[in-house]
């Protein structure tokens, strides 16, 4: 899927969290996740960034279905 926050791509992590917020994600983690849509109760899309050190190399995004 083509990502839509491919515009991250070289940026800072202090500027992912003023431009999409902060979840709960550990700083000096070299990938972060965000939550960006619930449509469902039991599907969510997932963005997935990816840094090396502190600029951002990699954005991805997924789909994830919670089965019970």
């Amino acid at each position: 899927m083509k990502s839509s926050y491919d515009h991250l791509i070289g940026k800072t992590k202090k500027e992912v969290i003023h431009e999409i917020g902060e979840e709960f994600n550990f700083y000096h983690a070299h990938l972060w996740t965000y939550s960006i849509n619930r449509k469902w109760f039991y599907k969510n899309t997932i963005l997935y960034i990816y840094f090396d050190g502190e600029i951002v190399i990699h954005t991805i995004i997924r789909c994830s279905f919670k089965l019970f």
